[in-house]
């Protein structure tokens, strides 16, 4: 399946065509899936999970500057304007559909910052967040810091490599292309996210240990509404598309079904 292009009928798209990249064309999708690549990818990580969502929900991965086909443009170094530009463009792009957020490794803080600034900003923010093997904000400096030690980053991608014969390839492109944006987070406390969260991560995940995945109840001021294990390290994800599909889109469902008003569309 290949990459659906954004409409381009009027300005107010210019900026959101650069950073939201639609990965399957749904116009009768009641639902937006707002997906954010991991350090080191772009927009098309997420295309074997598009294939797998539902017709339901419109998949659309967020692509930064310096990623795939914007590999011409200055990357953002610093998180705070990553943010910045990503809610820009969300807002840019002036969908009325209401949206879920899904992130992986440090991306997941990328989905988290986007939908507290969203709140803050009095805008629609997502109804469910979902991070795939990624530290709870509060924790994600301190911890980034802990593993800037040489012995104890070699230790942790030793035992990936076992897992992930690829590991050291995806760790390189990763500290290549992003390291310095993943440094520059520093978490503020503040206003949480509103909506519900759902955790994935990998049972042998040596990068994100499970137990600071496991600590994001007390960054939303709703609740973590499920939390579940796959076999596998920090890059689960590539074995497991279809599962985590499936009980993401599990997720939204059961948080749609709480609304007080029913998505227009039926869900399939």
């Amino acid at each position: 399946m290949g990459i659906a292009k954004l409409p381009s009928n009027g300005t107010e798209h210019s900026s959101a065509s650069r950073w939201l990249i639609p990965l399957a064309s749904r116009p009768s999708a009641s639902v937006r899936a707002y997906l954010f690549p991991p350090p080191g990818t772009g927009a098309s990580f997420y295309l074997p999970l598009a294939e797998e969502l539902p017709a339901f929900m419109e998949p659309v991965a967020l692509q930064a500057p310096g990623r795939e086909e914007r590999s011409a443009e200055p990357r953002v170094k610093h998180y705070s304007k990553l943010v910045e530009a990503t809610t820009e463009a969300m807002s840019a792009a002036g969908s009325s559909k209401p949206s879920v957020f899904l992130g992986y490794c440090a991306s997941g803080i990328w989905a988290f910052e986007t939908g507290r600034a969203l709140v803050n900003k009095g805008a629609q923010g997502p109804l469910l967040l979902g991070v795939c093997a990624a530290p709870a904000p509060g924790e994600a400096a301190k911890y980034t810091r802990y593993m800037a030690r040489p012995d104890r980053a070699v230790r942790a991608l030793l035992q990936e490599q076992a897992l992930t014969p690829d590991m050291r390839e995806l760790a390189t492109q990763a500290i290549y292309r992003d390291l310095i944006t993943v440094l520059s987070y520093r978490y503020s406390p503040g206003a949480q996210v509103t909506c519900p969260v759902s955790l994935f991560s990998g049972e042998e995940d040596a990068i994100i240990p499970r137990n600071l995945v496991r600590r994001w109840d007390a960054y939303t001021s709703s609740r973590v509404i499920a939390d579940r294990a796959y076999a596998g390290g920090h890059v689960f994800l590539r074995e497991h598309w279809d599962t985590v599909a499936q009980h993401f889109c599990s997720d939204v469902k059961a948080v749609l079904a709480s609304q007080p008003e029913e998505p227009s569309s039926p869900l399939r």
